[in-house]
């Protein structure tokens, strides 16, 4: 009901694709008239201020931001298993894009720039892989990218949901 948001429908009819969330994020993205782009998955729980913390890190010269991630707490080996998993991948995200050089990205907390977006010739340039709507978009965007930063804020972390089996 917020006059700022819009909801896209792709139908069913449409050619199937390689990758339905590309296509989903693209059309999402040329429909959208922000400077900033975000993505956030859709099994995934961003706190009331995550927008606002993810943005407040464009400081001047910053292009591409990271944002922090963990899995749902619940009991069981399988749960476990994936929460050391995002650890694992939120410490190495945390750490190079600290650095400077991303070399992991993911989408259930990331945001860029739409001119580096566009640079990199978008999800489009990537088309024809299932996956990279994150890691490979960024890999190309940091080439255009005057830098980025990883958003340490706990008040942004983004909580995704844990599968229950193998």
């Amino acid at each position: 009901k917020d006059p700022r948001f819009k909801l896209l429908v792709i139908s069913p009819d449409e050619p199937i694709v390689a990758s339905p969330k590309k296509r989903a994020l693209e059309r999402a993205f040329a429909t959208s008239q922000s400077e900033i782009l975000m993505t956030i998955d859709a099994d995934c729980i961003p706190p009331d201020c995550w927008m606002r913390s993810m943005v407040s890190c464009f400081q001047e010269g910053i292009d591409i931001v990271q944002g922090p991630k963990q899995t749902q707490k619940k009991e069981g080996v399988i749960n476990s298993v994936q929460a050391l998993e995002t650890l694992g991948f939120t410490l190495i995200e945390a750490a190079f894009f600290s650095l400077g050089k991303p070399m992991l990205a993911s989408a259930p907390s990331l945001a860029y720039r739409r001119k580096v977006y566009e640079a990199a010739g978008g999800l489009a340039a990537l088309g024809d892989h299932v996956s990279g709507d994150d890691d490979m978009l960024v890999q190309r965007m940091r080439h255009f990218a005057s830098g980025v930063a990883y958003n340490a804020d706990a008040e942004a972390q983004v909580v995704t949901i844990p599968v229950s089996t193998w």
